[in-house]
Order: structure tokens, then sequence, then C-alpha cells
């Protein structure tokens, strides 16, 4: 198998012309693997089938991910597996991290049934809540940002990202505000 290496990191061929990214560290780690490209739940992940056992993904492997711990991808990429991409949480935060964009063109806002407003939305634990009687689209998804902030912490993916977060229309993480020195 080759190799594409890099400064710090490694790229590493899957099948169906995909490949995943690792640190150089993390080489000893995949490489005796012979790894895949696998579709699920709408993005793409590098897994491995060992003969009659449950396949493993990468980026479980690397992350040292046991038993019923999640580990999430913070820019929701799956085969962008180096270690600061990684981070282990519980399945209710992981949810958080999904990117989407309703039919009003943001997560988290639908229309109130009877009303002329918007609600913000979100699952939690299998439960909906919602923050009703929003005026516009906007409010809904500033409410929705709220919500996902409160209940899955530095996993949502929000409408309007602050630095460090992700957004729900872009998927992209926004940059951290650099310093200016004096």
């Amino acid at each position: 198998m080759k190799y594409d290496f890099g400064p710090e990191q490694i790229c590493v061929p899957l099948t169906r012309g995909k490949f995943a990214t690792v640190d150089v560290g993390d080489l000893p780690l995949i490489c005796s693997l012979k790894w895949y490209a696998k579709f699920s739940r709408g993005t793409w992940y590098a897994a491995h089938k060992p003969r009659s056992a449950k396949a493993i993904t990468m980026h479980r492997l690397i992350s040292g991910a046991t038993g019923n711990e999640m580990v999430d991808h913070r820019n929701g990429n799956g085969l962008i597996n180096r270690r600061h991409n990684l981070r282990i949480g519980s399945s209710t935060q992981n949810s958080g991290n999904r990117k989407t964009s309703g039919k009003f063109g943001f997560k988290g806002v639908v229309k109130h049934p009877y009303q002329n407003t918007y609600a913000a939305e979100i699952r939690v634990c299998g439960k909906t809540k919602r923050v009703w009687r929003c005026p516009t689209i906007v409010d809904a998804a500033l409410s929705y940002d709220d919500l996902a902030r409160e209940h899955f912490g530095k996993f949502a993916c929000v409408n309007f990202p602050r630095p460090g977060e992700r957004s729900a229309l872009t998927g992209e993480i926004m940059p951290l505000e650099e310093r200016v020195s004096a």
C-alpha cells in the first residue's frame, strides 16, 4: 500500500478513490491494516473488516474510543482522522454536530402551523424541544443556536457560528480570532 506523506500528515488510500488523512505519528497504528471507504450517516469513513469480526473505523482506533463512546469529527469530514479533528463524546453531543439546513435555509427552523410565526426546534435524547412565536426566520434560527449551545455545548453545529464553532450551513469551522499584538 502506498502512502502519500506530508509534513505532519499522511493520506491513506482507500477503496472507491477515497483517501483518509491521519497524523504521521499514527502511521504505526494503522499501516498494518487494509482500509476501505464506507458511507454511513451521510458521510464517508475509513473502515477495516477483520476476518470473523465486526468492522472497526479508523477514527475509533486512533482516538482509543471504547464501548459506547462516540467519536466526533469536529469539521464533519469522516475521512479526516487527525487527532486535532477527533473528540470523544456522547451520542447526544455527536448528534448536535450534524450539518443540515432545513426548508427555510436554516437548521432547526419550523413554521407554526396556525400562526404566521416560526419556531426553533431541536431533538435531545429522543425528545423535541421548541421555542415558539419567533416573529422571523432569523429569530428562530438564533433561538435554535441558543438551544444547540445549551444542549450540545462545544459539539453544537449552529446557523450563526461564533469563532471556533461549526456552521450548519457550510459545515466549516469558524476560525478563531487572531490576537493582534500592539
